[in-house]
């Protein structure tokens, strides 16, 4: 049987890039058809609501000589990047029958040349996603230094650990499941973490753009890392309250102590056990109020009505076309 492959990606302004994309990809089927020579692929394009339209032809298609098919889906307005992809994944599902989706960026980070590593670990395990960690960054110094304490930070959080972004190849059968789940509204990799589905990681190291400066910034990393813990926010909200009540413990012992040291010994100095206590007090009631709200927080979401993605995706989309086939 062929194996039909689908790659997703989001777009926002960036056709330059995506156009260079199409082409590079083209050339490495070429490679993959070394490793099942029946491999067919399409591309699916979702435009975020680019302020930059289209360009009409798009450069690159008449060199394409091995895609199958270039289709676009329009979506009414920017939803954020892991938005457009979840939307993606769901007009998949509904609308498209393939074996396996690859989720990638245009814009040259996820290397088309690592695409051949994620379909030949997906033969040996075709029951598994399969996740791009990287080996090897390309950012800057600042940026890892970032990146480092956002995984420490999710770690503490979440108790899960996560090294790998976007750039994967999801079974379709699996997809169908992933994609009634309401974390991947909010972030991909995080949803496939919280899924307990089965999921290898292939070792890449990290590309460098086409063209262009990244469209993310301080606040889109930071809003990318909380919509990441979000997923787990159940998790987190139950950690914070026992690492609060451990506090507060803590601070109770160390309220008794202060008070045993004034009352029973001769070592405290005027004045020094009052404020301490009171320092001490203070600090616990804020724990107090932190742990309870963290409970209150988590009892109040069990009560509202989850969002099924593939019943809203819809919505969202203004239109759908073919940019090209073969």
């Amino acid at each position: 049987m062929p194996l039909h492959l689908t790659i997703l990606t989001p777009v926002y302004n960036d056709w330059d890039c995506f156009g260079q994309l199409l082409i590079d990809v083209d050339r490495q089927i070429e490679q993959m058809r070394q490793i099942r020579r029946d491999v067919e692929i399409s591309v699916i394009v979702v435009n975020d609501g680019s302020i930059v339209p289209i360009p009409d032809p798009l450069p690159h298609l008449s060199e394409l000589k091995h895609l199958k098919q270039v289709d676009v889906l329009e979506l009414h307005c920017n939803m954020g990047h892991q938005r457009a992809i979840a939307i993606g994944l769901m007009e998949i599902v509904k609308h498209r029958q393939c074996d396996a989706v690859i989720v990638m960026d245009a814009d040259g980070e996820d290397r088309p040349e690592d695409l051949v590593k994620l379909i030949n670990e997906h033969l040996n395990s075709p029951d598994h996603i399969i996740v791009a960690s990287r080996s090897r960054r390309s950012e800057s110094f600042l940026f890892r230094l970032f990146y480092f304490f956002y995984k420490l930070i999710f770690r503490t959080l979440t108790a899960e650990s996560i090294n790998f972004g976007n750039f994967s190849l999801i079974p379709f059968h699996i997809l169908r499941h992933l994609t009634l789940k309401t974390e991947i509204w909010n972030n991909l990799a995080a949803a496939i973490l919280r899924s307990r589905v089965p999921f290898k990681r292939v070792l890449t190291d990290r590309g460098r753009r086409y063209s262009g400066q990244s469209k993310m910034n301080k606040v889109s990393l930071i809003i990318h890392g909380l919509s990441a813990v979000s997923v787990f926010g159940d998790i987190t909200y139950v950690r914070i309250f026992l690492m609060s009540i451990g506090f507060a413990v803590l601070t109770m012992i160390g309220i008794v102590t202060v008070v045993s040291i004034k009352l029973f010994t001769g070592l405290a100095i005027p004045g020094w056990a009052t404020y301490t206590v009171g320092i001490l007090l203070i600090i616990f009631i804020q724990l107090f109020i932190l742990s309870m709200s963290s409970i209150i927080f988590l009892l109040n979401n069990q009560v509202y009505k989850f969002i099924i993605p593939t019943i809203e995706s819809d919505t969202f989309i203004s239109n759908r076309r073919t940019l090209f086939h073969q």
